[in-house]
């Protein structure tokens, strides 16, 4: 990973954010939580996991929110 930031900012670069924390398709959720894209729906629905980020009007979630909604259904097994 690059460890460059923005003079102006002090942030790293957009790209960087995308390589550090990937954006997951609806899709890829589904096979990350092991659990049907209308599962997916419905515990965005209910709260289960975060709302999406819309790209393009196309909901995405960020890699890191998906692995902490992991993190916490292991830990209260």
């Amino acid at each position: 990973m690059l460890e460059t930031t923005s003079a102006k900012s002090g942030k790293p670069p957009r790209n960087e954010y995308v390589a550090s924390d990937p954006l997951l398709t609806r899709d890829q959720v589904a096979a990350e939580l092991g659990v049907s894209v209308g599962t997916v729906d419905r515990y965005r629905l209910n709260g289960t996991i975060p709302a999406p980020l819309k790209l393009a009007g196309r909901p995405r979630w960020r890699r890191s929110a998906i692995e902490a909604v992991k993190a916490g259904a292991a830990g209260s097994a």
